[in-house]
């Protein structure tokens, strides 16, 4: 019985362990679910708020600008080359790379003296053909006397066949005189033909002479032509260019001896694409004569220019896209531009209005923008957008006298509560960091300030302890760093 009794004991005593042991395991599993439980809600218990700049849309009128790259030409650039063979014998001091000649310079000059020799021979021959053409003129003279002696002596033959022929019918003379007188008539008729004949192979002769008066004449001005020719001097002022010759050079007709550039006669030429091109016409297809802005650097120092849009080219480059388009350029160029230089070109299109420019940043990829709503709540829209200039970008169709995001980060969406800064704001916390790095302002706390400050960074779970201790030290003197107190203010406002 003994046995039994203590048997029950000892299994009551088993359950009441067991039991003890159940509820301190619900009551450690309690403890700990409500310790992650208020981890959670400390941590994710409050809305975060983000960080975003935010500016108001102004409506505005703009000129969008055509960024493009050309380079300088000249529409008036001439080859010299020689106009005849011989060797060269003046070369102009100017006549180098880069130099500068004038109007009416005297260039070149070929040995003359075999264009002086044709001369002289051209000469000769025109002194022969005029001896010539006197000659025929004097033979002439002389044919035209003897046929009017001839047709005399036939008149005179006529009367003497008559007057035999009177004779004869009398009796007087015989039938053999009237016959002589008409074979001497015959012979006086044949002396006229021939004389007749003479007369226009003279004609003839004096024709075939003053055409080669005038052969000898167009070849003498052919030979004094080609003795100017030797000698060669510049039609406008410009710079020499491609030299490829030297005084004593012995050239060929035709050879290449440079090429000369009128420097104030450039103009830009450059590529646009099919897009930018269309605006660039008016409603018929025609160019507009928009102004340019043309950009060479030079180091530290930029040349700007001026110019109008003028025409387009005549066909697509081979291995191009778009247009070639060539401008005038306005002002003094011929010091700091040459043919040949790559140049920037800023096109100036017609006004916009009623449109805004904000930064590239502030629009996605598929137009839509980032609104500051009530509550400083983010609301999207969709916007048009007619240009991009660099790292701006026009747009139309936006809610003027609204404010929105700047910058779009892409954790930043629609319906997300935000802590907008304002251009303003944003000089003033770039004034004080800026003080702040010169000299750290120190300030005195209240009561209140310090223990919140200290409350929240004991709170801390991610913070080490080490700093932590360092950090409250800080807190509990009498005057505090100004910046260590806005960074944990900052921290209590977005927690």
């Amino acid at each position: 019985m003994r046995f039994l009794f203590r048997a029950f004991g000892g299994l009551l005593l088993l359950v009441l362990a067991l039991a003890l042991l159940g509820v301190a395991a619900v009551k450690l599993k309690n403890s700990f679910s409500e310790k992650a439980e208020s981890s959670f809600k400390t941590k994710y218990g409050k809305e975060r708020v983000y960080t975003a700049y935010v500016e108001k849309l102004k409506a505005t009128q703009v000129k969008p600008r055509i960024m493009a790259y050309g380079e300088a030409k000249s529409w008036r650039s001439l080859e010299l080359r020689a106009a005849s063979s011989g060797r060269l014998e003046f070369l102009s001091e100017n006549f180098r790379e880069g130099g500068m000649v004038r109007v009416g310079e005297l260039l070149y000059k070929i040995d003359p003296r075999e264009a002086d020799d044709l001369v002289k021979v051209a000469e000769v021959n025109l002194l022969e053909a005029n001896a010539e053409y006197n000659e025929a003129q004097t033979t002439f003279s002389l044919v035209q006397s003897d046929l009017s002696y001839s047709e005399e002596q036939l008149e005179l033959r006529q009367i003497a066949l008559k007057r035999q022929k009177s004779l004869n019918d009398s009796g007087i003379v015989t039938t053999s005189a009237v016959e002589n007188s008409e074979l001497l008539l015959s012979n006086a008729y044949q002396a006229v033909a021939t004389k007749k004949n003479l007369l226009s192979q003279a004609s003839a002769r004096i024709t075939r002479s003053k055409i080669s008066v005038i052969r000898a004449e167009i070849s003498l001005d052919q030979a004094r032509r080609q003795l100017l020719d030797n000698e060669y001097r510049a039609p406008f002022a410009g710079i020499i260019s491609r030299v490829s010759v030297v005084p004593g050079r012995l050239l060929n007709k035709n050879e290449q001896l440079g090429v000369l550039i009128d420097a104030e006669a450039l103009e830009v030429g450059f590529q646009v694409s099919n897009l930018e091109f269309a605006r660039m016409v008016d409603d018929d297809g025609k160019i507009i004569p928009l102004r340019i802005k043309v950009i060479k650097d030079v180091q530290e120092n930029s040349l700007i220019l001026s110019g109008i849009v003028q025409r387009v080219g005549a066909e697509v480059m081979p291995g191009t896209a778009g247009r070639q388009v060539f401008a005038s350029l306005e002002g003094d160029r011929s010091g700091m531009i040459r043919a040949g230089d790559f140049l920037m070109v800023e096109i100036e299109e017609t006004p916009l209005e009623n449109v805004a420019i904000i930064p590239s940043t502030a629009v996605d990829a598929d137009g839509k923008l980032l609104l500051l709503g009530e509550n400083n709540r983010l609301e999207e829209t969709q916007v048009e957008v007619l240009r991009r200039q660099s790292d701006k970008v026009i747009v139309s169709k936006v809610p003027f006298d609204r404010e929105y995001v700047i910058d779009r980060p892409p954790y930043l969406g629609e319906g997300l509560r935000v802590k907008p800064l304002r251009p303003g704001e944003s000089e003033r916390t770039a004034s004080q960091s800026g003080s702040k790095n010169k000299k750290d302002e120190m300030v005195e706390l209240s009561q209140e300030e310090r223990s919140a400050l200290i409350n929240f960074v004991q709170k801390n779970g991610r913070m080490p302890k080490e700093v932590k201790d360092s950090i409250v030290e800080k807190l509990e003197e009498t005057k505090v760093p100004l910046s260590l107190v806005l960074r944990f203010k900052s921290r209590m406002e977005a927690n």
